[in-house]
């Protein structure tokens, strides 16, 4: 929630808490692109706020006002004051892919998950 004192507009976070932050800005993105939303590093690292569904995602056909949902994972109330830079925007383009039905084929030999390929490769006998 915005709030106001002395004609400074600010945000605070308690620890544990996440708001929307509004940006002032709003973009069409051309078709076939998208906008991620990331937190600025030296503001997670100072006060401990993050993006929690990082990346955020802004869609190009969206209209509206863009908005930074923000965490603060920190010990400590943060303040985030108007206009002040706390995260940034990466546009990308997209490709949509063309799925086809049908089996999945098998082209290697592996058959391990998350995490597997840091494991030494089993012994043969």
């Amino acid at each position: 929630m915005v709030q106001s004192e002395g004609g400074t507009r600010f945000v605070t976070l308690a620890p544990g808490d996440r708001a929307l932050v509004p940006t002032g800005f709003k973009a069409r993105l051309p078709a076939g692109h998208v906008a991620e939303i990331r937190m600025r590093s030296s503001v997670a690292w100072k006060h401990g706020l993050t993006v929690p569904n990082a990346p955020g995602t802004v869609d190009a056909d969206y209209p509206g006002e863009w908005f930074v949902l923000v965490l603060n994972a920190g010990p400590a109330d943060a303040r985030i004051l108007e206009g002040e830079r706390i995260a940034q925007a990466v546009v990308l383009r997209y490709a949509v892919p063309v799925w086809r039905t049908g089996q999945v084929g098998t082209t290697t030999q592996r058959t391990g998950g998350l995490g597997s390929t840091s494991e030494p490769p089993p012994e043969r006998g």
